[in-house]
């Protein structure tokens, strides 16, 4: 699973999937890298991939769209990077009951994972 992989679930979660897509790539690298600093502060060991090599904490840009992530972080980084999207700045897209719900959703699976 790819930082890529990550951003298309979010365009599901956030039903932004047709292009011209209301959100641009470049947010959604952002959230992700913000995510794996909040999973590496509070479970490092999310990051271990089954080969036994860690996945870096570093800034997801567009050339890092290819940083491989463990399977089962998919839906946990993708309710984060959907959250910061719904905490937005941006009327159109500020909504804060779902940016709780997805929250909640990333603090339950990155405690159950």
């Amino acid at each position: 699973m790819t930082a890529q992989d990550i951003i298309d679930r979010c365009r599901e979660i956030l039903k932004d999937d047709i292009e011209p897509y209301r959100i641009d790539d470049s947010e959604f690298f952002s959230s992700i890298s913000d995510g794996l600093w909040e999973a590496e502060a509070r479970r490092p060991d999310l990051l271990i991939q089954t080969d036994g090599t860690i996945t870096a904490v570093v800034e997801i840009t567009a050339t890092s769209a290819t940083i491989s992530f463990p399977d089962r972080t998919k839906e946990m980084f993708a309710c984060y990077t959907s959250y910061r999207s719904y905490i937005s700045e941006d009327a159109d897209r500020h909504n804060t009951q779902q940016a709780t719900l997805l929250f909640g959703r990333f603090n339950s699976l990155l405690e159950t994972i």
